[in-house]
């Protein structure tokens, strides 16, 4: 069940399940594994791996991997960065594709603290 425009699910991954938090086309997630990203739509951005790219919170920026699935493109980030975004309410990210900068900004709503913790809970839940 979701909350204030913020959906939730869980799927095997490997040998671990990912728990997500939806808003809109934008994705906060963990693994019970430790894996963490966001995740945003890969328009335009060839199915790649990206790295050295940046996701910059609060003004502070974090080199980190992104790679590209067609029509995904996540952001390898850690539980502490993770964090900062629900806080911040978002963040702005760029990468380096085709001798170009792409960049985006997601901003979320009100509720991603408590969207985070509801991704926690189903981490902890499971295992993780």
């Amino acid at each position: 069940m979701g909350f204030d425009g913020w959906s939730f699910n869980q799927q095997q991954q490997g040998q671990g399940i990912v728990c997500r938090a939806i808003q809109g086309p934008n994705i906060m997630a963990r693994n019970t594994d430790g894996k963490v990203y966001v995740s945003v739509p890969s328009t335009g951005i060839a199915k790649a791996k990206y790295p050295e790219s940046t996701v910059i919170v609060g003004g502070s920026a974090e080199l980190v991997d992104a790679e590209s699935f067609g029509d995904r493109l996540l952001f390898y980030i850690d539980d502490t960065v993770l964090e900062q975004v629900a806080v911040a309410r978002g963040y702005t990210w760029q990468i380096l594709a085709g001798g170009r900068i792409k960049s985006g900004t997601v901003k979320f709503n009100n509720s991603a603290v408590s969207a985070l913790e509801r991704v926690m809970e189903c981490v902890s839940a499971n295992g993780g």
